[in-house]
């Protein structure tokens, strides 16, 4: 059993502790902050919204995603998602994946697009598993690593 929640300021130091343990380059702990005060939501612009959701499974805190909305371009952005490294490949990241697509779909978007490094070949997995779609390399896109952008049609 698992849940699916907004972040609250509770989390976050769990959050950013999987955050630094999964990307070389990690998001500041204060974005997380911000997020978590405003609820798991944050308004830009009024048209473009971040959203933010934690998995719970057995009452401990085991992945995040992050994505934003544009309700004029009618698209999504998956910003971040990760899973703490003991918890995966038990179909959570998936999960909150699949979670975040159908949120965008509930909020009218067209289609979705993310960005990966070329080295994770296990997101990129998942990402094709679910029908995303290879659209291009970004060059240097990590520093000194690229991206490959993927997208799906909602």
């Amino acid at each position: 059993m698992c849940v699916i929640r907004p972040i609250v300021l509770s989390d976050v130091q769990l959050v950013y502790e999987i955050e630094c343990r999964n990307f070389p380059t990690p998001w500041n702990k204060s974005i997380f902050e911000a997020i978590a005060t405003w609820g798991g939501k944050i308004r830009f612009q009024n048209h473009r919204v971040l959203l933010m959701r934690v998995l719970e499974s057995e009452h401990k805190l085991v992945g995040y995603i992050v994505w934003e909305e544009n309700k004029i371009a009618k698209k999504g952005h998956i910003m971040n998602l990760a899973v703490s490294e003991e918890y995966r490949r038990r179909g959570w990241g998936e999960k909150l994946l699949r979670y975040a697509l159908d949120m965008m779909r509930a909020g009218k978007m067209l289609f979705c697009v993310l960005e990966v490094r070329e080295s994770n070949l296990s997101a990129q997995k998942l990402y094709e598993k679910i029908g995303m779609k290879k659209k291009e390399r970004i060059e240097d896109y990590y520093e000194q690593e690229d991206a490959i952008l993927y997208y799906l049609s909602l």
